[in-house]
């Protein structure tokens, strides 16, 4: 009896584990350990009389091969938020969203880029090939079980990535 309860109780935590349900909230930092790396942005470029290319939104959804149903939920969510909301500007290009598996070679960089720990929705502010700025959308796991709340912070988080810098 004791060795069933002690299975189950490891299956349940290795599965809870899993599917990122423990957070971590802390703040990131670069790895220079200076400034929070999602409101950390690039030093503005000398040179204005050249034109500068809008910037573009990417919305990326980081998952391992194993994804359970709240792991789904988190990406169509996401995916249908974007897509109601920002419709023009994924049809213009202004904005891409991109599903990411982390597991494949050619991603692993992503993990240490972003310091991603578990499945997550990363929103990032390119110009050129420049990244500008980034965040890491931390509150979709307790808000995932809310879709309305869900798409709603979602769309504000773009929002507030896209709005230019005060100051």
């Amino acid at each position: 009896m004791i060795i069933k309860q002690c299975i189950t109780a490891l299956f349940l935590t290795v599965l809870f584990l899993s599917c990122g349900a423990a957070q971590d909230n802390t703040p990131r930092e670069d790895d220079a350990g200076k400034t929070p790396v999602s409101s950390q942005k690039a030093a503005p470029e000398a040179s204005s009389s050249e034109p500068r290319e809008s910037p573009k939104t990417v919305v990326y959804y980081f998952h391992t091969s194993f994804r359970c149903h709240t792991c789904h939920m988190i990406e169509s969510l996401a995916k249908e938020a974007v897509e109601k909301e920002f419709a023009d500007e994924l049809k213009s290009g202004e904005m891409i969203f991109k599903s990411v598996n982390i597991e494949n070679e050619e991603n692993k960089h992503f993990v240490k880029n972003y310091k991603l720990y578990t499945k997550s929705i990363i929103l990032s502010l390119v110009s050129g090939d420049k990244e500008q700025k980034w965040k890491n959308l931390d509150k979709i796991w307790q808000l995932v079980k809310k879709p309305d709340k869900y798409k709603d912070y979602v769309i504000e988080e773009i929002n507030r990535l896209r709005a230019p810098a005060k100051g």
